[in-house]
């Protein structure tokens, strides 16, 4: 049978993973990395199922109790079937992609409409903020389209209409986001990224690109960085799906920063906004943060320009993100840089903060792209005095072999580069050596709670880390 043949409302459920199956349930046999759904279909029956996802070609054996559909692209057809069977969802959804700023820019959107008095939510990496009671499983940046419609219909029970959510590169290349209605989707930065899982770059770019096609959104508004390498060939590709395209950044035409100047406790922002100056204070450490704000707030007027007054009224009232650098002390930030652009990025917008020396912590996660490891090492010789490699989550790796590896992109000469294992005594070492007048940056976990090894997982917080050790060993 066809997906156009099958008529979802005899469904009781739908699922991905056979244990999930009850009667009357629809089973999505998918095939992934590590698993094929083909081979839990006996399962799934036994347990109830009625209906069964499969690829074309998949010859099934003779049931006349279960019904199977055949399509050529089975995760596009399940999030179809899902946008119908969960039917609700809030009236405004905003999706935000790009490498770097996506949790920024999606807390950032969801306090800009709070002040504006709107019920919102954003969802993504950090889970579910905001006015709701739902909740949502797991740290994965774009559920699994079963669990991101079931919230999407809870979130609308509950009465919201405004959702700022993250769309990651694995989730739209494996169509979790078709059938979400979005009416703004959102581009913040591109580099290299993920490429244990992508082909290519351009692989990589084409699966975010595709958050601007027509499979997802009809006939809305783009907001893009003016800025990137990309920008061009995203408009092209927004115009040619019908979209309205507004841009932002120092060559944005919408949203224009034309000054910014850092301070102690943040900075004091020039910008034209559809072609009206404001000065606005952001209490937000970073230019790539007014990136990030600028994103929000196109995005706000995306939707609603005549709002703007109360918008650009917010902003000074903004709150970073936990672990997007996160003041941990007056010198001391906790950031999730994990890319060579996101931590050169990061060093650099602290740079006009600094009087003395800044100190750089961060490591690479096993069982992860390892090309960048010695772009990271680059990046951090480049933008910092100090070098500390530690480890982040090694995972199935060896850690002193990727501390290695990271170690490769500096010179061998290079001066002020230690190789510390152990990421608490990494952090012990820089608070101790840092004097005043200098910053440290603890970078490359941001939020998580834990660090991941071989055969165990230990509890781990960088900011909970950086607080204990300035107790511990004295503040700089």
């Amino acid at each position: 049978m066809s997906i156009d043949e099958f008529d979802v409302s005899c469904l009781k459920g739908v699922a991905i993973d056979s244990r999930q199956v009850q009667e009357g349930y629809l089973f999505a046999a998918l095939s992934g990395e590590r698993h094929d759904g083909r081979d839990y279909i006996d399962q799934a029956i036994t347990s109830g199922a009625s209906a069964v996802l499969v690829e074309e070609g998949f010859q099934p054996k003779s049931d006349g109790n279960v019904i199977y559909i055949a399509d050529q692209n089975p995760r596009k057809a399940l999030s179809y079937i899902l946008s119908i069977y969960y039917k609700d969802q809030p009236e405004h959804n905003v999706a935000v992609t790009g490498t770097n700023g996506k949790s920024s820019v999606v807390h950032f959107l969801r306090q800009i409409w709070q002040s504006l008095g709107h019920k919102a939510v954003s969802m993504g990496t950090l889970g579910l903020s905001g006015d709701t009671n739902v909740k949502m499983e797991g740290s994965i940046t774009t559920p699994d389209p079963v669990s991101l419609h079931r919230v999407l219909q809870e979130l609308k029970g509950e009465g919201v209409d405004y959702l700022a959510m993250e769309a990651s590169s694995h989730g739209l290349d494996q169509y979790r986001l078709d059938g979400v209605n979005v009416s703004v989707a959102a581009f913040t930065s591109f580099s290299q990224d993920h490429l244990d899982y992508h082909k290519s770059e351009q692989d990589y770019l084409a699966s975010k690109a595709r958050l601007f096609s027509k499979d997802i959104m009809q006939e809305g508004v783009a907001v893009l960085n003016a800025d990137i390498l990309e920008y061009d060939e995203l408009v092209e590709i927004s115009k040619a799906s019908g979209h309205r395209v507004l841009s932002y950044g120092f060559e944005g035409e919408e949203c224009k920063i034309c000054k910014v100047e850092p301070l102690m406790n943040g900075q004091d922002v020039e910008l034209e906004v559809f072609g009206e100056k404001y000065k606005t204070h952001l209490p937000l450490i970073g230019e790539f943060q007014v990136m990030n704000v600028c994103c929000a707030l196109l995005s706000a007027l995306a939707l609603e320009e005549s709002v703007r007054a109360k918008v650009m009224k917010a902003l000074p009232e903004l709150k970073a993100v936990a672990g997007r650098m996160e003041p941990v002390a007056h010198n001391a930030y906790v950031d999730y840089a994990h890319t060579p652009d996101a931590l050169e990025v990061a060093l650099k917008a602290l740079r006009p903060h600094v009087r003395g020396k800044i100190f750089c912590i961060f490591g690479c996660g096993g069982d992860r792209d390892q090309s960048k490891r010695s772009l990271m090492g680059k990046a951090a010789y480049a933008h910092a005095d100090v070098v500390i490699i530690t480890d982040d989550n090694p995972r199935s790796e060896d850690p002193e072999t990727i501390r290695n590896q990271i170690r490769s992109g500096m010179p061998e000469e290079a001066q002020n580069i230690h190789l510390i294992g152990g990421r608490r005594a990494a952090i012990d070492y820089a608070v101790s050596k840092a004097g005043e007048g200098d910053i440290i940056l603890l970078a490359g976990k941001g939020h998580e709670q834990q660090q991941i090894f071989k055969d165990h997982i230990e509890n781990f917080n960088d900011v909970e880390e950086l607080k204990k050790a300035i107790t511990r060993v004295g503040t700089f």
